[in-house]
This record gives structure tokens, sequence and C-alpha cells, in this order.
């Protein structure tokens, strides 16, 4: 058997077999948005009555900001 037949990881790199989480920073922690900004989204939203397509392209911009 080689090293990636014994592997129990899924998301390995098929080239040198390192496990995806070995490879993500695991310390970071994810933040949501406020319950002020989820407000703020929904009036946006709700003042021009935008498609839910900009309404989904807003949360994602507001959470790249938060988390990088």
């Amino acid at each position: 058997m080689n090293e990636k037949e014994t592997h129990e990881c899924t998301a390995c790199c098929p080239t040198c077999y390192a496990c995806i989480f070995d490879m993500v920073d695991q310390q970071k922690e994810w933040v949501g948005l406020t319950d002020d900004q989820m407000m703020a989204i929904a009036e946006w939203q709700i003042s021009a009555h935008r498609p839910l397509i900009d309404v989904i392209k807003a949360v994602e911009q507001a959470l790249k900001e938060k988390n990088t």
C-alpha cells in the first residue's frame, strides 16, 4: 500500500498527499455579521427593492471584509 491508500483524509493533495486541513490555519475564528450589519443590508434592499442577487453579493462582500 502506498501513502495515498493509507491516508484516511478525503481532501488530500494528489501530488504530495498533504491534507487540506494541514494547509489551513485552524486558529482563525470565522467572524459573522452583527445584527446591526444584517439590518443595514436588509434596509438597503427594502429601500430600493433590490433583487435578491444584490443582497447576496452585499452579504458576501461584508463577510469577505470581516474575514480577511
